[in-house]
């Protein structure tokens, strides 16, 4: 359950307009518990995705520069150098 979060200062009224049945999900999953109220429940919605967002934003960043990274003939030798050094105790590890 989401838990509940109390009207203050920062908080700033909007009014959004929702399909009646995204509407009608948010009356139902407030309704079955799933949060105490319908801003509750779009809050904790909103901030889960935008979290998720960053989330994602931040691995393609890492992606990104282990793939610029790879490109470098030093680093790629390196990474290759801890793969054979390692491996054998990668091998006893994973049986």
């Amino acid at each position: 359950m989401i838990g509940r979060r109390m009207t203050t200062p920062s908080a700033k009224k909007r009014t959004f307009y929702l399909h009646s049945d995204v509407l009608a999900a948010v009356e139902a999953l407030v309704r079955a518990g799933y949060a105490p109220s319908q801003n509750a429940l779009i809050e904790h919605l909103v901030r889960r995705s935008h979290d998720r967002l960053r989330r994602q934003q931040r691995e393609d960043e890492m992606r990104a520069a282990y793939a610029a990274a790879m490109q470098d003939a030093q680093y790629r030798t390196s990474q290759e150098a801890v793969e054979r050094d390692f491996g054998a105790l990668d091998r006893e590890a994973w049986g």
